[in-house]
């Protein structure tokens, strides 16, 4: 992501840079194994003077590498929307032509807030997206993990669903369970 890439300053673009790997026989191999094709908007950022608050951050990137994939080629991106004072989104996009260009966006993350989304494909092109939820009115309440499905390359998503609660450890936290025996953390 970039602030003020391209035309009127904005807050967190995302962009995609594209390259391709140069023939192993050519002359500058050695010194540039990569070529330099160009970059691709995502999405454009919030105009937002100082942030206030409204960014783009925590973006992932994953390619449909396999061979058994109808949707093999395919390019996956998400990323996380913080709007300012409300909730932060998780969003998607794909592009079906190596980076050149991307669909729509896609909210996938809607019933708390998301942040930090990871991308996994399976072999035969199904997409989960996964990421880290809360509530708005607290980071401990309802902290957890969740994901959603696409069966058809990115186009549609299922409804998200938690994996499971997680215990948010702070670092001001006085005492925690640190998860390795039966006794909590002390302080430090």
């Amino acid at each position: 992501s970039f602030n003020g890439f391209a035309g009127p300053k904005t807050n967190s673009d995302v962009w995609v840079a594209r390259y391709d790997v140069r023939d192993p026989g050519d002359p500058d191999y050695a010194a540039y194994p990569l070529d330099f094709l160009g970059i691709t908007q995502v999405d454009r950022g919030p105009a937002a003077a100082n942030f206030l608050g409204r960014f783009q951050d925590k973006e992932m990137i994953e390619v449909d590498r396999s061979p058994t994939s109808p949707h093999e080629g395919n390019l996956y991106e998400c990323w996380t929307k913080f709007p300012g004072l409300g909730q932060s989104r998780i969003y998607f996009a794909r592009s079906t032509d190596e980076g050149g260009s991307f669909g729509n966006k896609i909210q996938i993350g809607q019933r708390f807030s998301g942040q930090a989304c990871d991308i996994a494909v399976e072999s035969h092109g199904d997409i989960y997206v996964l990421w880290r939820d809360f509530e708005l009115s607290s980071s401990k309440k309802n902290f957890g993990i969740s994901f959603t499905r696409s069966t058809d390359g990115g186009r549609t998503f299922s409804q998200p669903r938690k994996i499971a609660d997680l215990d948010q450890y702070l670092p001001f936290d006085t005492v925690r369970d640190s998860g390795d025996g039966p006794d909590p953390c002390p302080a430090r």
